[in-house]
């Protein structure tokens, strides 16, 4: 090891400087099966967040098969430095106000250009284009399946409602 470079043990796809999380301990079957739905909902919610953030090519991969440290990554990324701050803050506050949920740590908030939010069974990556592409975690992890994303809700049309509330009268 050279004089001032640390060691990194986590596993790729894990921030530089965090270490691995051990696999989480579970009660029985059941708590395995909720624990994987809470993470699944978790890793939805965030990704939400990005979007309404205007994340681009948001991902979400499984790689419960193939890591012990989390469940689901969130990859997204921004196209400029206060955008990855405004995604990345934006799921931190929006999981805590909607959840409860704080994130276990968050590294990458002062350069902008690759933020960490951990929340344990989900890491979420917002990178600037740059360094996604550099990284490229998509083609690290190319034997995670990808979860699909839900539709976005279509909004409501006023014609709509007003003719509901004709047809009651």
């Amino acid at each position: 090891m050279t004089a001032g470079v640390k060691e990194n043990s986590a596993s790729p796809g894990a921030a530089p400087g965090l270490a691995s999380q051990p696999q989480p301990q579970y009660r029985d079957q059941q708590d395995k099966e909720e624990r994987v739905i809470n993470a699944v909902d978790l890793s939805l919610r965030a990704a939400r967040s990005a979007l309404a953030r205007k994340a681009e090519d948001l991902v979400v991969l499984d790689v419960r098969d193939l890591v012990s440290y989390t469940s689901f990554f969130v990859i997204c990324h921004g196209t400029n430095t206060r955008q990855v701050a405004a995604i990345a803050e934006g799921i931190r506050s929006e999981l805590k106000e909607e959840s409860g949920i704080a994130p276990l740590g968050i590294e990458g908030l002062q350069r902008c250009r690759w933020v960490l939010v951990d929340y344990g069974d989900v890491i979420i990556h917002v990178f600037d284009e740059a360094q996604r592409g550099f990284y490229d975690l998509e083609s690290l992890w190319m034997d995670a399946p990808r979860v699909p994303l839900p539709e976005a809700e279509p909004p409501s049309k006023p014609a709509e409602a007003s003719s509901a509330s004709t047809a009651r009268a």
